[in-house]
């Protein structure tokens, strides 16, 4: 059982620590968009380019979510062979905290919400957007990745590297070979 619960344990904290580096590539790859202030109101100049720019914000999240996911879904399949139905309970725990994290992180490190800033910021001052998650959906993105990798790589491993217990038992030199088979005579 402590064994168990170790492996439980390290599948999570990879995917929190995946949701963490992921939210950070979150940033690094976003660009903000720049606004103005008027009436103590932040808007993106321009309109279009600025709300294509905070939707871009949504939209990076969920690809860099769907690869960071796959890589981390990928990685645990391959290095926990056997005890599937617990690696899957883990991967779903963990890749949801993973998503969460990497929201928060991401929103961390970017720009500060201008609509708080242009409350105290003078008619015609430029500001940043800010770096958020638009809606629930999106945080489905790294659980999505990391089950379908994992399901994946289980489905094409499956059987590699087991033995059938009725004739393939390790040490057990007594298996007769007296199995029913194609006759040699004709």
């Amino acid at each position: 059982m402590p064994h168990q619960l170790i492996r439980f344990l390290a599948v999570v904290v990879f995917l929190l620590g995946t949701g963490v580096v992921a939210g950070w590539v979150w940033e690094a790859v976003w660009e903000a968009p720049v606004g103005g202030v008027q009436d103590g109101r932040w808007f993106p100049i321009p309109t279009e380019t600025g709300l294509r720019a905070q939707f871009s914000g949504t939209a990076i999240y969920v690809l860099v979510a769907l690869a960071a996911g796959l890589i981390a879904g990928t990685v645990i399949a391959l290095l926990t062979r056997g005890g599937e139905l617990l690696t899957l309970a883990a991967v779903v725990v963990g890749s949801a905290i993973g998503g969460v994290a990497m929201a928060r992180v991401g929103a961390a490190l970017g720009p500060e919400d201008p609509a708080a800033l242009a409350a105290r910021a003078e008619d015609g001052a430029r500001l940043v957007g800010n770096l958020e998650v638009t809606g629930l959906s999106p945080y489905g993105a790294l659980p999505f990745g990391a089950l379908l990798a994992l399901m994946v790589v289980f489905f094409l491993t499956a059987g590699h590297g087991r033995y059938d217990e009725d004739r393939d038992r390790p040490g057990d030199s007594a298996v007769s070979d007296d199995r029913p088979g194609p006759s040699p005579l004709p």
